[in-house]
């Protein structure tokens, strides 16, 4: 999954499409106006990738993702808000630097080429060329879509027609009818013909498809009158559908096609059961006469009567259309509520119906040799079945969520067991199901799965992912995919994507794009229906900006469009933030006397403000109200009503309003409501606010479908709130692995929005905080479950499949936690880690004195953490400071006889030594197993050789501490054979030893004692010269000289020697 943020020059308007199409498909999801949403993407990336990519699709993105001209206008009406701020600056045209104005263009040229390009329309490569190329002519504002030559306007329509894009090749053929008498006769190519009835009839333009269907300046042929048959069929005019087909028999001797004989019989099945179902079979017995008199076989005989011997292409034709047309009719409405609910249509299961025709397709297919034409036949059996089953399991609340998936993935499953490739539109059927009901992690690796499978995506697929990240807020991966679709696959972005384009940027309160593209659809060619003016109030509306939602509103009466139900809710969504209390009860009353119902979202929203106005006991009769109305209550109904009782019952212990919600939480839990992510969290959260834990976590595993529970798919603040649960609960191993479910998850969706450093965080501090436990098992694993979760997601040398990189507060929140809470090893860990990132100097002083000083109290027994510590210290220039620790612990630690010989400075030398080299940014090294915290091993040649006079920063290692590191000597012959060699490892050591002349003299007295007069004259020699000790410190000489005099008259040759050296 592309993962790149977005971001474009100033000046640059980036292309945000169209209208909220499926805004009642969203209501229906229960988060438009319910949740809100953070606007925290930085605007305007898109149109600078477009452009960088251009010589990839002849240029023709660069007009795509422009701006183009919105006339400000006005609005007439009694609100009078004044002219909506993102219609006050129109663009200009003449301006040269508007990519559409481009002097290179030509659009007699181009439109030339789109009518060439239309003789070659037959795959959906050439109808994306003809789209993108009309797009870049229209937005150029140079012409219309009705001026184009009429095979222009004809490739245009077509390829829309191609592309499943219904809603622009209605509105085309639809502004060509202002302009043109017939339209239809603009070509006689019945392609052509057969494209306006697919886009009419896909549009359900039941009416519009029969009058142009009488209008066909031709015969029609079988097939076109099919797409009307069948149609009129699905919704429930069966007898329309026959005396369409009977009309067309009796006067043109059409012989029908096999599809609408698959269509009709099904219909007239449906009716089985019920009383008028003698007079069905006599319509049956008629469409079976019309192909037995046509001299053609019957289609229409039942299906039992089929024989696998006689098996040919035609049995299979007729099945695949019988198939589709049963779970077509299964699922619609219309045709449900004309047959009513005591057939045996409506009462019988879908699959049960179904199952033993694609077991018959299947054995037909396998009698010719497994043919792949007739295997495309069986796939889309199979397919259809997948929908009906997904429509199937919406309409039946019985049927659970995670069951319908289930059902879905089995069939698909069954298809590849006989040897079926599932195709696109089987993918596309299964990705919706994972979009509705199996979250979006499911969703995201059944698209992988899709494409191991090398089934390219198409629009829709793009417009399933794009509208699943959108619903989770995750704009930024969800304009990734509009981009790879655009840029890298050279997909048309037709009305469905654009909308949920447009959905994201309203999220993201890009709302003069909005407007902007408003005109530009217009200018288009595209009419403005509802969904294109609800998309543009909605994003005022999310920003509380009432004046345009209200200016919106009259524009879209002056439109001549009647105000529906969304209409109304997107008004009360802005009115409810404003401080009038009874202006959305006003809108709600205002949408009664309209004629108009109030749906569910309506009845929500009204609940929503009375409760967010403190009047809890108004949001519970107007929830009477809905329950009265027998309307279902949604997920967002109890959402809003629990959050509300929990609002008011907030104070501590179980108060009446608290009652309240956990009656409501059992009501919702009972099945009042399929309940969604939104509602299983703000039961968690009142489960968490009452302090019963245990609850919260059985409704955590009832949501994840533990104990025959439904499946919902959890979202980030579900883990977080099970987390919070299960460390409550004290229950680390599941604690665990639900932070590794959601990183999981994370890592699968190249989640942006939760970033893993803040869920660590989060949860190592929940840790944290059961340091201090009494329990000294609970407190072990506790410490070594935060350190492993440290080291495999947070340490520079993890290797956790996605890089975590922590920031300065985490780590001062994290050490101050455990070392408040004796847990002083894991907060030397973090504090090293620091170091090693290069962060350690931004730890606050109070912090790291915290450490040491708990260090300090421990040293008896963990001496070797505070070198390891005053490692870190050096790396971060504040050794000299910590120092004052380190020599507190050498005075107990000699005073107690642990530190008795210059061996054990040796030893404590080069562990500082390995914990430098640890520390030190960028060099950092996974550790042996087994070894962290351990001693070192390295040897002295190892050591980096740092001259100090030479460098400007401070020393690591005071004066002080080197006089207690020599104090350690104890003349045994031992000691002595190991003075010299620690000498060398002080003033070398990349802790930047601070050498003074009292250091110098302690060591030279020391060597002098036990007769070591030749090491003297190497010190005052080649050493002092080296590291330029003379010139930094006065008479330095003189008083070494003065020591070695007092050992007696065997000292003159060695003084001798030193005063030749420097007379040179």
């Amino acid at each position: 999954m592309p993962c790149g943020l977005m971001r474009a020059t100033p000046s640059a308007t980036p292309v945000r499409l169209l209208s909220l199409t499926l805004l009642g498909t969203w209501l229906a999801r229960d988060r438009v106006f319910l949740v809100p949403f953070a606007a925290s993407i930085p605007p305007r990336r898109l149109l600078a990738t477009l452009v960088a990519s251009t010589s990839r699709t002849l240029n023709t993105f660069r007009t795509l993702h422009s701006s183009a001209r919105v006339c400000s206008e006005t609005d007439d009406g009694q609100f009078s808000p004044g002219v909506p701020s993102g219609l006050s600056n129109p663009s200009n045209p003449s301006n040269p630097s508007t990519p559409g104005s481009h002097p290179g263009w030509n659009s007699d040229a181009e439109i030339a080429e789109i009518a060439r390009l239309g003789t070659l329309l037959k795959t959906h490569k050439v109808a994306n060329r003809i789209l993108i190329l009309a797009r870049v002519v229209l937005l150029k504002g140079e012409t219309h879509f009705s001026a184009f030559s009429p095979a222009a306007q004809v490739a245009v329509i077509m390829a829309h027609s191609i592309l499943g894009n219904g809603i622009e090749a209605v509105s085309l053929f639809e502004a060509l009818a202002e302009s043109v008498e017939d339209p239809l006769r603009i070509s006689d190519d019945p392609d052509f013909h057969s494209c306006i009835l697919k886009s009419l009839v896909q549009m359900n333009y039941t009416a519009a498809a029969l009058k142009a269907l009488a209008r066909l300046p031709a015969s029609p042929s079988p097939d076109l009158i099919s797409l009307v048959v069948c149609r009129l069929v699905v919704t429930g005019d069966l007898m329309g559908a026959i005396r369409l087909a009977r009309r067309h028999i009796e006067r043109h001797g059409v012989v029908h096609s096999r599809r609408s004989g698959a269509y009709l019989v099904a219909g007239i099945e449906g009716y089985a059961g019920r009383g008028d179902y003698a007079e069905r079979m006599q319509d049956l017995n008629e469409v079976r006469g019309w192909f037995a008199e046509n001299g053609r076989p019957d289609a229409s005989a039942p299906i039992a009567d089929c024989r696998a011997e006689h098996a040919d292409s035609s049995d299979l034709e007729y099945l695949q259309y019988y198939v589709v047309a049963k779970c077509e009719l299964f699922s619609n409405r219309q045709y449900r509520a004309a047959i009513g609910d005591a057939s045996d249509e409506a009462t019988l299961g879908l699959k049960p119906r179904i199952q033993p025709l694609l077991d018959r397709m299947v054995l037909l297919w396998r009698k010719r040799d497994c043919n792949k034409k007739d295997g495309e036949r069986v796939t889309v059996a199979f397919a259809s079945l997948m929908k009906g089953i997904l429509e199937e399991g919406s309409r039946d609340v019985s049927i659970g969520a995670a069951e319908t998936v289930s059902r879905m993935r089995a069939l698909m499953d069954d298809m590849r067991a006989v040897g079926l490739r599932p195709s696109l539109y089987c993918y596309t059927t299964l990705l919706t199901a994972y979009y509705t009901y199996g979250g979006l992690e499911k969703l995201v690796q059944c698209y992988r799965e899709m494409l191991k499978d090398e089934i390219e995506p198409d629009q829709a697929i793009f417009n399933i992912l794009i509208r699943a990240y959108t619903l989770e807020n995750l704009i930024d991966n969800a304009m990734e995919l509009y981009e790879e679709m655009v840029v890298r696959r050279g997909l048309y972005a037709n009305v469905r994507v654009l909308s949920s384009v447009m959905v994201a940027v309203g999220m993201r309160g890009d709302i003069e794009s909005c407007v902007r593209l408003f005109g530009e659809i217009e200018q288009s060619g595209i009419k403005a229906d509802h969904a294109l003016y609800h998309v543009v109030m909605n994003a005022y509306a999310q920003e509380s900006d009432v004046a345009n939602v209200l200016a919106w509103y009259n524009r879209l009466l002056s439109a001549n469009l009647t105000p529906t139900v969304v209409t109304y809710t997107i008004v009360m969504s802005a009115i409810s933030r404003t401080a009038d209390p009874e202006a959305t009860r006003r809108w709600y009353d205002r949408m009664f006397s309209s004629t108009v119902l109030p749906n569910v979202h309506a009845y929500s929203l009204l609940i929503q403000d009375r409760a967010k106005r403190g009047d809890l006991a108004a949001a519970a009769h107007v929830y009477g109200d809905l329950v009265r109305a027998r309307i279902r209550p949604s997920a967002a109904t109890f959402t809003t009503l629990i959050n509300a009782h929990i609002t008011q019952g907030a104070g501590g212990g179980i108060t009446p309003g608290l009652e309240e919600a956990l009656e409501l939480c059992s009501e919702m839990l009972q099945g009042a409501a399929r309940p969604d992510v939104a509602v299983y969290h703000v039961i968690m959260k009142l489960f968490g606010s009452l302090g019963m834990h245990g609850r919260a976590v059985e409704v955590y595993e009832r949501m994840r479908g533990e104990g025959g529970g439904e499946v919902v798919e959890p979202d980030e603040t579900v883990y977080m709130s099970a987390i919070g649960a299960y460390a409550a609960m004290e229950d680390l191993e599941k604690l665990e692995g639900t932070l590794k479910e959601m990183l999981r998850r994370a890592d699968v969706l190249g989640v942006r929005r939760y970033p893993p450093v803040v869920v660590l965080q989060t949860v190592l501090y929940k840790l944290s905080q059961m340091l201090w436990k009494r329990d000294a098992e609970l407190v072990d694993k506790v410490a070594a479950m935060f350190e492993r979760l440290f080291m495999e997601f947070l340490a520079v040398e993890a290797t956790g499949s996605r890089p975590v990189l922590p920031t300065p507060e985490l780590f001062e929140k994290l050490i101050r936690s455990t070392a408040r809470n004796d847990s002083v090893r894991l907060a030397v860990l973090m504090y090293r880690e620091m170091s090693g990132r290069g962060m350690a100097g931004q730890l606050e002083p109070i912090t790291r004195d915290l450490i040491f000083k708990r260090l300090v109290a421990i040293s008896g027994s963990q001496f070797g953490l505070l070198v390891d510590a005053m490692g870190a210290s050096i790396v971060a220039g504040t050794g000299s400071a910590d120092c004052v620790y380190l020599d507190e612990v050498l005075e107990m630690q000699k005073q107690q006889g642990t530190i008795q010989s210059i061996l054990d400075a040796e030893r404590l030398l080069l562990r500082l030594d390995e914990s430098i080299r640890h520390c030190r940014p960028g060099t950092m090294t996974r550790a042996p197993e087994g070894s962290r915290g351990g001693s070192s091993t390295s040897s002295i040649g190892g050591i980096q050789i740092i001259p100090l006079n030479s460098t400007p920063q401070q020393p690591g290692l005071r004066s002080s501490t080197v006089l207690y590191l020599l104090d350690c000597f104890n003349g045994s012959a031992l000691d002595l054979e190991a003075l010299p060699r620690v000498w060398n490892l002080l003033v070398r050591h990349p802790a930047r030893v601070e050498v003074t002349k009292g250091v110098i003299l302690k060591y030279a007295e020391t060597l002098t004692r036990y007769g070591q007069l030749d090491a003297v004259v190497g010190l005052m020699t080649v050493q002092c010269k080296a590291f330029g000790w003379r010139e930094g410190m006065e008479n330095l000489v003189e008083a070494v000289v003065g020591v070695m005099r007092r050992s007696g008259p065997s000292s003159i040759v060695h003084e001798a020697v030193i005063d030749a050296f420097w007379r040179k």
